[in-house]
């Protein structure tokens, strides 16, 4: 069986964190758990919880549970607060609000093709980085 709770301390699990990145504004951890297809908060106290995802394999935008990733691998946190998240099998790049609102911001087809949105071509996105003067 696989692990799978928010909560406290030990209280909480994870079955295979995938990727993690830090909110430097607010000290929040973002773990991508690749078991439960869920994108997952840690605050600097320690308490765990579901930001977005409905545990079940798909391609979702929509808020909290009602949204669906294929497979989250890379994600980032842009200054702005919005987290930032590679979801390698739909071959997109996803943005997710703290509150958990996901929408596609780029790709949807694989393939290798420049294009705002979804007319971009994204091969297989494992990553994903902003750097200091806030571009992705």
């Amino acid at each position: 069986s696989t692990s799978f709770a928010d909560g406290t301390g030990a209280a909480a699990s994870f079955d295979r964190p995938i990727a993690i990145a830090l909110d430097r504004a607010t000290g929040d951890l973002y773990v991508g758990d690749e078991t439960h297809l869920r994108l997952r908060k840690i605050t600097p106290g320690g308490v765990v919880t579901t930001i977005a995802g409905s545990g079940v394999r798909g391609d979702v935008d929509g808020t909290g549970a009602a949204a669906s990733f294929c497979n989250l691998c890379g994600i980032a946190v842009h200054q702005d607060g919005t987290i930032l998240v590679t979801d390698c099998t739909c071959s997109k790049l996803r943005v997710v609000t703290p509150a958990g609102v996901v929408t596609t911001l780029a790709g949807g087809a694989a393939g290798h093709a420049d294009g705002v949105g979804t007319a971009a071509g994204l091969q297989f996105p494992v990553g994903v980085a902003v750097d200091n003067e806030g571009t992705i």
